[in-house]
């Protein structure tokens, strides 16, 4: 049950239902809006069968004036005389019986482009801040959407039903033909209050049919770019004086974002099935922006997966490549500017640069390069990253440790003693080197007079093991390794800061990355020995490693996993040939992709 601040206890029982990363934000917009909607007061019984003392009125007849009046009649008449005049009496009031099927709240939300984003999450707060009114007031509730066409009607607040007032979403306004439309439901509905809930253009409509309106809309004004989205709800209530408003400041947009595409965390992403195999003996490389993964197929082929942001995205088939007779692939990457894709291949003694569209399709022919006579021969390695510095040149880590760059058409090899291990960034390539006994790591970028240049970090990795790994992270804003001293020590430098972590025998680190925001929390990526296993690794105060969730469990035993680094997303690959790739974000699989049975 999530724990909730004691301010929110009056509506605890509609927040329990959402995770506790969502309801404490949920429900201090639910507070707020509470206190413009008013009691049900509105709705006490006037004739009937008294049903004993309601309270004091100003109004009354004189045989239930208050003792404490007739008292003044005997010691002050002249101050009893007065209060007559200006009606300053308290009289008791009566209370009356109401049957209770009348005392029935009916809510119809505008679906429709006004309410998109913001006021979405605005009306679900609504929703709750409306149902405990009636779980108050002893009434009952029912909602609907009113471009809904089968005028179905839903009743308090489930996880199953708030799914679908956030699903219904549209791009049509209500018309008078939706309104019509609910008019023979709610005419059937022994209702006491009916509430329009949506923008101002179902103000009219809502004074026509005696409705009490709930009006939301954006508050459109400039503001930071790390500024929350602010809301202006204001209650219109019939034969009042003045409408009731507040500005409701939305929760931070991480909170804002789950609310509207998945509030329970319960979506789970659809199994794609493409005819195209994937080579088990892969790597994977992900694109600049981390949207894009690239993997080898089998033939020799090269796959190219859009990576949904989250599971409820349809992912879209994957784009494939066959190269022409001969050829192998070496690397792949998208250009900083236009978003296409390039991949270099190989063939004989000539390279090949290929340049294809945002859809997968080759745009032009390829540019064969030359290689130099004293070029090494072909050898199987792994997909190289490709990054695309400035326009008309490329560079990347070839299969025997070469940082190759082609400028122009003119192929140059730039540093001959690197580790595979490398990383595109906006900027370039980062990639680490090995000469001279020391490692360290290098930027590969074109400086702004266009000269290729290769800029070594500040980081020392000298002086570890001779068995080498290491993983990048987010070298952009800040320079973020991990490597391995020892099978089961490993260090993280980020902004020249060491940490070092000890990681449990029996679990291969596979990858780092980074989660949350400002200041951002380093993860280690490990897979156990069984290799069913993916695990995030924390670092405790005072040392070690200590484990902090279990983000993946399979069927199959996974043969290949790795972490992007530039984003918080992990893939991987099972012996069965299933692809998946996991949001630490949404805390999800978000594409699941596996081949066609024989």
């Amino acid at each position: 049950m999530t724990e909730l601040p004691k301010s929110l206890a009056p509506w605890a029982r509609q927040l329990t239902i959402f995770p506790p990363s969502v309801a404490p934000g949920l429900g201090g917009l639910v507070s707020r809006m509470s206190g413009i909607l008013g009691a049900w007061g509105q709705q006490r019984a006037h004739v009937g069968s008294v049903d004993g003392i309601n309270g004091i009125s100003r109004r009354g007849t004189y045989d239930r004036l208050l003792l404490s009046e007739w008292l003044l009649h005997d010691e002050i008449p002249d101050e009893f005389m007065r209060r007559v005049v200006s009606h300053e009496h308290s009289f008791l009031d009566r209370a009356f019986k109401q049957e209770s099927i009348t005392r029935h709240c009916l809510v119809l939300f505008d679906a429709g482009v006004e309410q998109l984003g913001g006021p979405r999450i605005v009306q679900l707060a609504g929703l709750i801040a409306l149902a405990q009114r009636a779980e108050t007031a002893g009434a009952t509730l029912s909602w609907g959407v009113l471009q809904e066409g089968s005028c179905t009607l839903q009743s308090d607040v489930t996880k199953a039903n708030v799914t679908e007032l956030m699903r219904a979403r549209c791009t049509m306004r209500p018309s008078l033909a939706d309104l019509d439309r609910w008019h023979a439901v709610v005419s059937a509905t022994k209702h006491s209050e009916l509430w329009l809930v949506g923008s101002a253009s179902l103000g009219d409509e809502a004074s026509k049919r005696r409705a009490w309106h709930l009006e939301v809309s954006e508050l459109l004004e400039p503001r930071a770019s790390d500024a929350s989205e602010r809301v202006v709800v204001r209650a219109i209530v019939p034969k009042a004086s003045k409408a009731r408003e507040v500005t409701l400041e939305l929760p931070p947009p991480r909170t804002s974002v789950q609310l509207l595409r998945d509030p329970f965390s319960m979506a789970v992403v659809m199994r794609m099935v493409t005819k195209t195999s994937i080579d088990p003996a892969t790597n994977f490389v992900f694109s600049r922006d981390g949207r894009m993964l690239f993997v080898r197929g089998s033939e020799g082929t090269l796959l190219t997966f859009q990576i949904p942001n989250s599971p409820r995205a349809k992912a879209s088939a994957p784009a494939v490549f066959a190269p022409p007779d001969e050829h192998r692939i070496l690397a792949v990457g998208r250009s900083r500017s236009n978003r296409k894709t390039f991949l270099v291949t190989r063939c004989g003694d000539a390279m090949f640069v290929h340049v294809h569209s945002k859809r997968g399709g080759q745009s032009r022919e390829p540019i064969r390069i030359s290689l130099p006579a004293d070029y090494p021969g072909h050898v199987e390695g792994k997909l190289a990253s490709l990054a695309t510095p400035a326009e008309g040149q490329t560079c990347f880590v070839d299969p025997h440790g070469n940082l190759v760059h082609v400028a122009h058409n003119v192929f140059g090899i730039e540093d001959t003693a690197c580790v595979s291990e490398s990383k595109v960034v906006h900027s370039g390539l980062v990639y680490i080197t090995a000469s001279a006994g020391r490692r360290a790591l290098v930027t590969a970028r074109v400086s702004d007079d266009g000269v290729f240049r290769k800029i070594q970090s500040t980081i020392d990795l000298s002086g570890v093991s001779l068995d080498f790994h290491a993983f990048l992270g987010a070298p952009e804003s800040h320079q973020l390794v991990a490597y391995a001293r020892s099978a089961s020590s490993w260090t993280v430098v980020r902004n020249d800061q060491c940490m070092k972590w000890h990681v449990p025998e029996g679990r291969k680190v596979v990858g780092v990355i980074e989660r949350g925001h400002a200041p951002t929390e380093v993860l280690l990526v490990t897979l156990d020995a069984s290799r069913m296993h993916i695990r995030l690794h924390g670092r405790e105060l005072k040392g070690g490693s200590v484990v902090l969730e279990t983000i993946v469990t399979t069927v199959s035993p996974i043969v290949h996993v790795a972490a992007s680094g530039l984003s918080p997303v992990v893939a991987y690959l099972t012996e069965s040939g299933e692809l998946c790739v996991y949001s630490v974000l949404q805390k999800a699989v978000v594409l699941r992709v596996a081949p066609e049975a024989p």
